[in-house]
């Protein structure tokens, strides 16, 4: 331990682990002080504590975490640690080692051994990186792999992408493509969304009502958000034997994602619905799914449902009263359909795909008096935030953020008209101002700046980088400025046009102001359009990053600069 912060760091190892197949032995921890002396760790150092979902979902197996507590830990401190990892009954083993960290490693060796007949996939860097090639042995007698080497420190930033796009990641799996996997959790999950009485019951007492299939889906689907919460751990983070039958996680009224998942299922196959299972990506798997015979199944964890009702796919992910079912937050990700196996990236209808637009009216009078109208409907899953928001909000809050809205002009705007929502789809809310002298008047001319311009659209930061930035986010919004300006005023300086292509396929970002003579005043409309994709932005691109927040967030480029017109 070399400095205080090493201290608070390290002088607690915290361990994760279910029992129901695994087990974790600490061998040996020793703490060897300044002055030599040692202090090894007691009985009484190390407790065993539920994890915190454990109370809420007792019908699961409960996870545990391992809390051991080092004496004497110190600056200048040395702490060996030795801790044995036992898996058991899992129905594949993956590995992704990495070696990239923040902090030095003088000396570290990796070994990997298989049993005789076990068929490992592994990445190419595992052979050209091995101390000994000629270990490594075929499927029929068993892998034998070891590395070793040194790492020295990397600063720290954050926003970094997948290890193997920052150093060597030494990977191996035995489960080699989609189609395995899922019909490996397929065979897992079908059996128990086949309706049973109990199930069918249920079914036709919420769809009782229901006038078309869409009606069916959206009443057994609010059922489920209203009357069985969420709770216990992934599915994937126990033994498939985990899994809930439809009838006993009704019953109970809780359970993980996958067993509300099969749940939903059975209901809708009650109701006379074709439902099918989908396996979701949690993260961004493309940047995770470097080699084709290097399947990432812990990437894809996330079971939802997909059926078609009336004509039109709906989605049910992740079960929101509030959302349009033919909306979803799995929109652009990779899915498995567990039915063939296939890979798939959600596309929803383009009415329902997730983008948001913001209009501005804006009408000035030849003192700079405005009267401003703000329209901003969502689409997709910005639907289901907006309408939750709004939905949730009592009247005070509902008031105080309408005040919070004037800010958004000027700090003289005053209310005109209430604050209007629509929660329909697409879910709209707006509202109306008037503002004394919005514009500033000096001598022949007006000015004044765009409310709420995007300044930065990207998520760069510090005005340097050394490792490649990761950025996630999927950006789709429209921000219009329509200004109709007052009899005998023409613009002399607006915004400037701007066309920005990001590194790769990162997206671009656009600005356009065009003008158009309506009778005997002029409307001037400014248009700002994002559209960004997650990507790896290598080091080299970041400086292109920064400039483009850099130039949007300069306030000469959303100053809009009225002229009288010489006669």
């Amino acid at each position: 331990m070399l400095t205080y912060a090493g201290k608070k760091n390290h002088s607690e190892i915290k361990l994760n682990y279910n029992p129901v197949w695994e087990t974790v032995t600490l061998d040996h921890a020793t703490v060897t002080l300044k002055d030599g002396g040692t202090r090894t760790v007691s009985p009484e150092e190390i407790n065993i504590m539920d994890a915190p979902w454990v109370a809420r979902a007792p019908r699961y197996p409960a996870a545990k975490t391992m809390v051991i507590s080092l004496p004497g830990v110190e600056e200048g401190a040395t702490i060996d640690t030795q801790i044995t990892t036992t898996h058991k009954n899992k129905p594949w083993f993956a590995l992704s080692q990495s070696y990239f960290g923040f902090d030095p490693i003088d000396a570290y060796t990796f070994t990997l051994n298989t049993a005789a007949g076990v068929n490992l996939s592994t990445n190419p860097a595992l052979a050209a990186l091995a101390d000994s090639p000629a270990e490594n042995q075929n499927p029929k007698t068993g892998t034998r792999f070891r590395v070793s080497g040194s790492r020295t420190a990397s600063p720290r930033e954050g926003a970094l992408p997948p290890r193997s796009y920052l150093g060597p990641v030494y990977q191996a799996t035995t489960l080699n493509n989609p189609a395995d996997y899922a019909r490996l959790i397929n065979d897992a999950v079908a059996p128990l969304a086949e309706p049973t009485g109990a199930v069918r019951a249920k079914a036709a007492e919420l769809t009782a009502a229901a006038k078309t299939e869409t009606d069916r889906v959206v009443a057994i689907r609010d059922y489920i958000a209203r009357h069985v919460r969420n709770a216990g751990p992934n599915f994937t983070d126990l033994p498939l034997s985990c899994l809930t039958p439809a009838e006993k996680t009704l019953a109970d009224a809780y359970g993980n994602t996958a067993d509300r998942a099969i749940l939903l299922a059975a209901l809708l196959r009650a109701a006379g619905l074709e439902p099918e299972f989908l396996l979701a990506a949690s993260r961004v798997t493309k940047f995770y799914w470097q080699e084709d015979d290097l399947f990432p199944a812990d990437s894809f964890s996330h079971l939802a449902v997909r059926v078609q009702a009336d004509g039109e796919t709906c989605y049910l992910d992740h079960l929101s009263l509030y959302a349009d079912p033919h909306a979803t937050s799995l929109e652009d990700c990779m899915v498995i359909a567990l039915a063939t196996g296939k890979i798939e990236t959600i596309t929803p209808a383009p009415k329902y795909q997730t983008t948001s637009r913001t209009d501005w009216q804006i009408i000035l009078s030849p003192e700079g008096d405005a009267a401003v109208t703000f329209t901003a409907p969502h689409y997709g899953a910005n639907h289901e935030s907006l309408k939750r928001r709004f939905t949730e909000m009592t009247p005070e809050d509902r008031d105080r953020y309408h005040q919070s809205c004037m800010t958004w002009i000027s700090q003289a705007a005053q209310p005109r008209g209430g604050f209007e929502t629509n929660l329909d789809y697409p879910a709209t809310y707006s509202f109306s101002a008037d503002v004394a002298r919005y514009a500033v008047r000096s001598g022949d001319y007006l000015y004044f700046q765009l409310p709420a311009a995007s300044t930065s659209p990207t998520p760069a930061g510090p005005d340097t980088r050394i490792h490649p930035l990761f950025a996630t986010a999927h950006r789709d919004s429209t921000i219009q400025w329509t200004i109709t300006l007052p009899e005998g005023l023409e613009v002399e300086a607006a915004p400037e046009n701007l066309s920005w292509t990001g590194p790769g396929d990162y997206g671009h970002v656009a600005v356009t102001t065009a003008t158009k003579p309506e009778n005997a005043r002029t409307t001037l409309t400014i248009t700002q359009t994002i559209n960004l994709n997650p990507a790896v932005i290598p080091a080299a691109s970041y400086s292109t990053l920064l400039e483009l927040n850099r130039r949007l967030s300069q306030p000469s480029q959303w100053r809009v600069l009225l002229k009288k017109i010489k006669k």
